[in-house]
């Protein structure tokens, strides 16, 4: 049957295209709120993309410490510093590295693709702040009650002084970020 030769095709298509008038309100009227929500979801993923770039920062000056320390290390060693400033200077340069591997967890490993990628980020350790903020302050604590004998350790307290406030303001965005998840 060929609708456009009917008399009543004109009539079929006036109610089909109500027909679609009438769903097109419907979907509307379904669409907009939830459309509306949508649009505030970037606005939720505010707090928790500054935690991870917070937490990048914090990765970055890890790096940055273990490099002065490491420097610092090496210059008491060339310049015959005594054992005791090298062996608290290896120390430290230890600990620095303990704390890097605390705020780097899976750093060195390989970096699977697509569906893996999803699963390994899935299973990966996360980054423990508070551990990270503990080592950070014990540290502070060794550099400040080191025996400074010729030793100029400003770099170092100023990338931990730098380190601490990030670690902090992590630890701040992460707590307001999971009291927004809580269920009331």
């Amino acid at each position: 049957m060929d609708w456009g030769s009917t008399p009543h095709s004109s009539t079929m298509y006036i109610w089909h295209l109500e027909g679609l008038k009438k769903m097109d309100l419907r979907l509307r009227a379904f669409l907009a709120p939830l459309l509306f929500c949508l649009g505030f979801i970037p606005l939720w993923g505010i707090d928790i993309q500054a935690l991870v770039q917070e937490q990048v920062k914090s990765a970055g000056l890890a790096d940055q410490l273990v490099s002065v320390t490491n420097q610092m290390l090496e210059g008491a060693i060339d310049t015959g510093k005594n054992y005791q400033q090298v062996k608290q200077l290896d120390k430290l340069y230890q600990e620095t590295k303990n704390l890097k591997a605390i705020l780097n967890p899976n750093k060195g490993a390989s970096k699977p693709t697509g569906l893996g990628a999803v699963f390994k980020k899935a299973i990966e350790p996360p980054v423990d702040l508070d551990k990270a903020l503990n080592l950070t302050n014990a540290l502070q604590k060794e550099v400040k009650n080191a025996n400074q004998d010729g030793l100029d350790y400003s770099k170092i307290l100023s990338v931990l002084n730098q380190l601490e406030n990030s670690l902090q303001t992590a630890l701040d965005l992460k707590s307001q970020w999971l009291d927004t998840r809580k269920a009331n």
